[in-house]
């Protein structure tokens, strides 16, 4: 799951059981696992982790965000067939590639 709709699936969560402002970065916190938790463990020993939710979808977004985009660009990588001719498949390629 991308970050953007991990975000979007949180805040419709969010909006669903009425949590309160201040709980939100707490709340969200609690779901994170892998990398993501260790970059947020990284914020919070430090004590400089965002305290509000707008806060905490930049930070996270912004560090995130580009690591989804490579996820799928190796993907469509990985999924690419060549059912037409050479010369398209070579385009497709490149550009996948790019």
């Amino acid at each position: 799951m991308s970050v953007l709709d991990w975000l979007f699936s949180v805040q419709s969560y969010f909006n669903l059981k009425d949590i309160p402002h201040n709980k939100k970065v707490a709340f969200a916190a609690m779901y994170l696992n892998g990398i993501v938790l260790t970059w947020w463990k990284s914020f919070y020993l430090r004590s400089n982790q965002p305290t509000t939710w707008k806060e905490f979808q930049q930070e996270i977004s912004a560090k995130f965000r580009h690591i989804d985009k490579e996820m799928m660009a190796r993907r469509r990588l990985q999924n690419i067939k060549q059912g037409f001719s050479v010369e398209q498949y070579i385009v497709e390629f490149t550009n996948l590639s790019l």
